[in-house]
């Protein structure tokens, strides 16, 4: 009987091995990342062995999985048996050697007193590898494997399994013998057949049952020997240049680097090992995890269209309706039409807006509830779960859920589900892991037939209710678009994706937002205070009082969100297109991507003490929800962002709002803020593992009654209240006479209102315009700017009235701008209706009637010009080519210092860099210096003074008075402009004379050259006159030595402010030069990051421009930030206000270049924050020639000289006063005195 047992055992197991014999066949990978079959088979079809390999040779070699799993599973379970009865050996060494010689797998090639001998002797050091060899003990003593020709081939392979397994259990786990048994009384018997193994099973102290490591243990064990084809996939990974990440266990992959932790935390940490571009293969799945900004902006913006479909597992496909969601849904004409019906209509920000009062409500209804459990534990996270299901429901459906705690329940368990790492999710294709994990899959099906019902239930009683008619909720607008496309599933599920997004994420960041602010009191203080003081003793909280004014608030929710996104993972994409690429990786196609915005949050690469609950980060770092920035994209970004962002921070804003306006909070039995539980749980959302449990103080009395007391009883108790804010503000009552002066001036003032203001004011009714000063007649605003210089007025008015701030100068409507958002959206949104340049009598006097480049109106020849400008005049290529100019001027500059310091007398900076930025702009674009140079310069600046734009003919432009009475500084304009025109003509009728016997080799050129190649052969769309060239020289000369020379005496003058700044600067300088004689570009070219950050940082505190060229509203109802701008309004931006406003940078009035090593900002005018060139169409052409000419110049400076102020002067002492004019210079020299430097 036993033989026949014996037998039909071998029958099954050849059985097997036939088929997976048959099965690995006919694979046609190469020879990397072969299995054992695979070399088989390529030796049966290929030969190279002195006998032949049939199909019985294999089944027969199906004896490894016998000797690689038994015998490997007995030694591993025979160490941990040791090591639990010798817990001293847990901290030791050749743990998997001492086993093998205690406990051999083949008890027949060992020598019992040999071990016996071997145990007596453990102190001695034992030096001895697997193979018999190298021993310095005898060879018999050790044989675990056996010896010479019949030794066991595969002991290395053996011996990697052990200690892996080995290595993993002793890690992760403290292990000990359950119920405090003596670890000498552990049975330690030995059962009967070819390898000992123990009778009872060990139970340990972990965190697995012992069925189930058991089980464990030795499928991992035989699936490493026996692997099986489908872990075989990445042979066709052969020369590919994949990712890198963790080593993948046969079947299983890298799931074993998850365990013990979060996967997001997990995930976390292995991208610190393996860069933020890392594959893992999740069972059967590859998945490619993104933990990085540029990672995740190739994802979601470069390769957008790659990556736009959604990785639908088989528990998302369930709860989808088979991905026919907003979330799920493949990229295609399904997904544009339902983000379009989003975007539009169910959650546009007019329908947004239109739900206020349902905020309103539940904010209110949320206050009165923790004002009913107070002063008990209030249960935070139940309360605001329920008003946010509550918002979203009333929202869908015009009334909250019937049934909202089953909803809630079910809301839960789907999280859950949704989190990924199901067995099923893991193995899609695998008939096993169905079998394995129809537990899950059947839990979610119950769970989606559940919210089915409850939708269906609302969705049949809404139309009952409603018999057809339009109503102003989301779920009609759904219903009857969806309808009209002829959908048939009654919108399920889109209203799902509504329900479950609509309330969880926003009850997550709430619930997140308010533990923070309870572990940091000082930040919850100082956000109070904010709402406090906006509400002002109101009695309840309305969005209308609120909305735009609470910004610290809103520091606290990004800062809420970049530590705790509500979604840690953002939900899987596809890589549906081969030879996809990110990061200069190959990404399989069909592999799934995470983004790791939780990763990208806490990375220390890219936030200060990331690890820290600071709202103020955010207010020197202007960071939006838009989606742009991948520092910061808790809703996602492109194709596939989040819809509903808007309607979500809204109900955020007010909640909490609501409760930091009513109550005080602190822990329970005053517990320290440091002990409370932040842990996460596990699910598609990172919700707090525990309730969060607060104990709140109504902020007085009489708002508690009104709270509990319900709508009547809040009129009553607002009279009191009133009351009692009135007794408090009895100190600040102004005097009887005070308020009648104030209110007879008023009234005189309303009076005397002139026609002209009458007539102005007429014109506006019922239009949204920004706020301003209040003008007086004729002269408007005027007054507000007197007493400082423009942009310093304009900085301040900008404080009071905001970043959009309209202003009447004389008869000029003037946008005042202030703010990177505004500017934004004159520049880049909205670039078309702002395109055109306001031109005043002056301007059009200097510009040849608005034909040069600044002020030439938006059309053709503005484009032709800007083209020419691009590709011929500035183009790199040309500025390279002026490289031996530059370094000539700078060494003259060199020279000229020196001589000055020689006669040990102050040496005027300022002469000498006007002088130099003059030369090397004009040899640029003539080819040699400028003969009428000290005439040239001194007819500049009055032109720069003159073009400032506050002269009178400027501000009253219709008026013949204004003409008649401004007529000097007109005559003026005309006298400068000509004299102007006079050089430039002088110096084109030279250049010409000289063309025509020079080369004419276009790398030879200057810029005047190619001007008159133009004129002469064509090319452009446009005829380029005498007037044109002439006017576009002026530009250049201009713009390429009036600003250039600004910034760099700007640039010395807070270097010498700052001297430990100055050390710096010429260290890097000096280190990278060594000592050389004289300054060459090439030298420098890329090298010096620190000299950069001095340039920056000096064109934020002082742009050359101050207020960029003043644009015109050229088109009606245009908008800004929601403002109605009327036509015709001279838009002025005022990029120094933006350069030290408080809000966007630390310190503003420091000079601190180190702040842009952090913050990477350049020139190119798409981040709105630093925009000393300007931005969009109207953008200077010249930034990268006049960058180059400030850069050598500073290097020049620094290099050969040492610097300090005149007679000993504190450098604080430094006259730092600006000038008035359309740029901002020194008001005086700058007069420093040098010493050579022979670094």
């Amino acid at each position: 009987m036993v033989q026949d047992h014996l037998k039909a055992m071998e029958e099954r197991r050849e059985e097997v091995a036939d088929g997976v014999v048959v099965d690995g066949d006919g694979d046609g990978a190469g020879e990397r990342d072969e299995d054992l079959l695979g070399i088989l088979l390529r030796f049966q079809r290929d030969g190279g062995l002195g006998i032949t390999l049939t199909n019985g040779n294999h089944q027969r070699d199906s004896g490894i999985l016998a000797g690689g799993s038994d015998t490997t599973t007995t030694t591993v379970m025979w160490a941990m048996s040791e090591l639990l009865r010798c817990p001293r050996a847990m901290q030791g060494r050749n743990k998997v050697d001492e086993a093998y010689i205690l406990e051999g797998p083949f008890n027949i090639t060992c020598n019992w007193s040999s071990k016996k001998r071997m145990s007596d002797a453990g102190k001695m050091r034992r030096i001895f590898d697997l193979r018999g060899l190298n021993m310095t003990i005898p060879i018999i003593m050790f044989l675990p494997g056996g010896f010479g020709r019949r030794m066991f081939p595969d002991f290395i392979f053996a011996q990697f399994n052990i200690e892996i397994a080995l290595a993993n259990l002793l890690y992760h786990f403290d292990w000990e013998l359950p119920c405090s048994e003596n670890r000498m009384e552990l049975d330690m018997t030995e059962s009967a057949g070819s390898s000992s193994q123990t009778i009872k099973m060990i139970k340990m102290a972990g965190i697995v049952d012992t069925a189930a490591f058991c089980t464990l243990l030795c499928l991992l064990l035989t699936l490493v020997v026996f692997k099986l084809k489908t872990a075989t996939s990445s042979r066709h990974n052969a020369g590919v240049n994949l990712p890198p990440g963790p080593w993948a266990l046969p079947v299983i992959g890298s799931i074993h680097c998850l365990l013990g932790s979060l996967p997001h935390h997990a995930m976390r940490e292995l991208s610190r090992r393996y860069g933020p571009v890392m594959l893992l293969r999740l069972g059967h799945v590859q998945t490619l995890v993104l933990s990085s900004p540029e990672a995740a902006r190739e994802v979601m913006k470069t390769h957008d269209a790659a990556f736009a479909t959604r990785a639908v597992t088989p528990t998302a496909s369930i709860l989808t309706y088979g991905a026919r969601d907003i979330v799920f849904a493949p990229f295609s004409k399904h997904l544009r039409e339902l983000r379009k019906l989003c975007t539009l209509e169910l959650l546009s920000p007019r329908r947004v807006r239109s739900f206020r009062h349902v905020r309103d409500e539940e904010a209110a209804r949320l206050a009165r509830s923790v004002a009913a459990a107070a002063p008990a534990v209030v249960n935070v996270s139940e309360l605001v779960k329920i008003m946010a299901n509550n918002i979203i429901m009333t929202a869908i459906i015009g009334d909250t859920c019937p049934q909202r705690d089953e909803y809630l329940e079910a809301l839960d368990k789907t999280m859950d589900l949704m989190n990924g790492f199901n067995l099923i999710d893991l193995f899609p294709g695998s008939r096993l892991a169905r079998v394995l994990g129809a537990r899950s899959l059947r839990a979610t099906k119950r769970v989606h037939q559940k919210l089915h019902q409850i939708t269906d239930t609302i969705i049949q009683g809404h139309e009952i209710i409603k018999d057809g008619s339009v109503g102003d909720d989301t779920i009609q607008e759904t219903v009857g678009t969806h309808n009209m496309h002829g959908h048939g599933h009654k919108c399920e599920d889109i209203l799902d994706d509504l329900f479950a997004a609509g309330s969880e994420t926003t009850s997550t960041t709430i619930i997140w937002a308010m533990s923070e602010l309870v572990r940091t009191p000082h930040v919850m203080e100082r956000a109070q205070s904010e709402i406090r003081q906006v509400l002002q003793g109101k009695t309840v909280v309305s969005e209308a009082d609120i909305e735009g004014q609470l910004h610290y608030l809103q520091l606290v929710i990004r800062e809420t969100l970049r530590l705790h996104p509500p979604v840690p993972f953002l939900i899987p994409r596809l890589c549906s297109e081969a030879n996809s690429k990110i990061m200069r990786y190959n990404i399989p196609q069909g592999a799934m991507v995470l983004v790791n915005i939780s990763a990208i949050g806490r990375d220390e690469k890219i936030w200060k003490n990331a690890n820290e609950f600071r709202p103020e980060r955010f207010k020197d770092d202007m960071v939006d929800f838009s989606g742009t920035d991948f520092r910061f994209i808790p809703g996602g970004a492109g194709r596939r962002m989040c819809p509903g962002l808007t309607f979500g921070l809204s109900n955020i804003e007010i909640a909490l709002a609501s409760l930091l306006y009513h109550f005080d909070w602190k822990l329970p039995n005053d517990a320290s803020s440091c002990k409370l539980d932040m842990r996460e749980t596990h699910g598609v959302t990172a919700r707090r593992r525990t309730e969060l449990l607060l104990k709140a103080t109504p902020l007085h009395m009489v708002l508690q009654l009104q709270l509990l007391n319900g709508a009547a009883s809040n009129r009553l108790s607002s009279r009191s209240n009133q009351q009692i804010m009135a007794g408090i503000m009895d100190s600040t009552t102004a005097s009887y006479y005070t308020t009648l002066l104030c209110g007879a001036l008023l009234l005189a003032a309303v009076v005397f209102k002139l026609k002209t203001a009458a007539a102005f004011s007429r014109h506006n009714a019922g239009v949204n315009l920004p706020p301003g000063p209040w003008a007086l007649p004729v002269i408007g605003s005027i007054h507000c700017l007197l007493g400082s210089l423009p942009h310093h007025a304009m900085r301040e008015l900008s404080r009071r009235y905001g970043p959009v701030m309209l202003l009447r100068l004389g008869h000029v409507r003037t946008l005042v701008l202030s703010s990177p958002e505004a500017a934004r959206e004159v520049m880049k949104t909205h670039d078309v209706a702002f395109a055109n340049r306001a031109v005043t009598p002056t301007a059009s006097v200097v510009s040849y009637g608005g034909r040069d480049i600044v002020f030439a109106p938006f059309g053709k020849h503005l484009r032709e010009l800007r083209k020419l400008c691009t590709l011929e005049l500035l183009s790199p290529r040309r500025v390279r080519s002026f490289r031996h100019v530059r370094e000539e001027e700078a060494a003259r500059l060199a020279r000229s210092v020196a001589a000055a310091a020689s006669a040990s007398s102050a040496v005027n900076v300022s002469e000498l860099v006007k002088i130099m930025t003059n030369d090397v702009t004009m040899r640029a674009i003539i080819g040699d210096r400028c003969p009428q140079r000290e005439e040239y310069l001194e007819a500049l600046d009055k032109t720069m003074d003159l073009l400032a734009g506050f002269n009178l003919v400027d501000l009253f432009p219709g008026s013949p008075l204004a003409r008649v009475l401004g007529g000097r500084s007109l005559r003026t304009t005309k006298r400068v402009h000509e004299k102007l025109h006079q050089i430039t003509e002088a110096i084109i009728q030279g250049h010409g004379i000289k063309d025509t016997v020079g080369d004419e080799h276009h790398e030879c050129e200057d810029i005047l050259d190619v001007l008159l190649r133009f004129q002469r052969d064509g090319g452009l769309g446009i005829t380029l006159t005498k007037e044109i060239v002439s006017a576009v020289l002026f530009d250049l000369f201009a713009g390429g030595s009036e600003t250039t020379s600004t910034t760099i005496l700007w640039a010395m003058s807070e270097l010498m402010r700052s001297p430990h700044v100055m050390e710096q600067a010429k260290y890097e300088i000096r280190q990278v030069l060594q000592g050389k004689a004289m300054v060459s570009e090439a030298d420098i070219e890329g090298r010096l990051h620190y000299l950069q950050l001095v340039i920056k940082e000096t064109l934020r505190l002082h742009p050359p421009v101050p207020i960029v060229i003043p644009r015109l509203c050229s088109k009606p109802n245009s908008k800004i930030m929601g403002y109605d701008i009327p036509q015709g309004t001279s838009v002025l931006v005022n990029v120094s206000a933006i350069g030290r406003d408080e809000k966007i940078w630390k310190d503003v009035n420091e000079f601190r270049p180190e702040r842009f090593k952090d913050d990477i900002v350049d020139f190119s005018g798409t981040d709105f924050r630093f925009i000393p060139g300007g931005s969009g169409r109207r953008m200077c052409p010249g930034l990268t020639f006049g960058v180059s000419n400030i850069e050598i110049a500073l290097v020049t400076l620094l290099y050969h000289f040492d610097w300090k102020l005149p007679s000993e002067t504190d450098t604080h002492e430094l006259d730092m006063r600006e000038t008035y004019g359309l740029t901002t210079r020194r008001r005086s020299e700058l007069l420093l005195k040098a010493t050579p430097s022979y670094a």
